[in-house]
């Protein structure tokens, strides 16, 4: 009876979640990021091109208020692609001694996927609002 008993109990492991974290955010970022270089590539390359500044940030209460080279486009997916490098690093290093913070870590470098194609897609709408 006492081996029926705890059989049905379940504890949580920190190193059971981890892998599945880890595949996740790994695969979302890794999508958004070639997602969004793509976009970029694909539709505003050709928009700009020949241009000497393009839209880089849309204010609301003065609208366009910043301009730059086309290759500034590329800053985005260059910052989330460092980030998400160093959260790699981070979690690698503190993964034997804090499985909680590499969770933390790796949960941090998937909304920096999504948020960086988040922003990625409203620039690719400002400038085909521009151009």
């Amino acid at each position: 009876m006492r081996r029926v008993a705890q059989s049905h109990q379940q504890t949580f492991r920190e190193e059971d979640l981890l892998p599945f974290v880890v595949k996740t955010a790994t695969a979302v970022f890794t999508l958004t990021w070639v997602l969004s270089l793509a976009l970029v590539s694909w539709r505003i390359l050709p928009l700009v091109f020949g241009r000497d500044s393009v839209p880089l940030h849309y204010n609301i209460y003065v609208g366009i208020d910043a301009f730059g080279p086309w290759w500034m486009l590329f800053e985005v997916p260059a910052v989330a692609l460092f980030i998400a490098l160093a959260n790699a690093l981070l979690a690698g290093t503190v993964l034997k001694k804090r499985p909680m913070l590499a969770i933390a870590v790796w949960c941090t470098t998937f909304f920096v996927g999504i948020l960086g194609f988040i922003a990625m897609v409203r620039i690719v709408l400002i400038n085909i609002a521009y151009g």
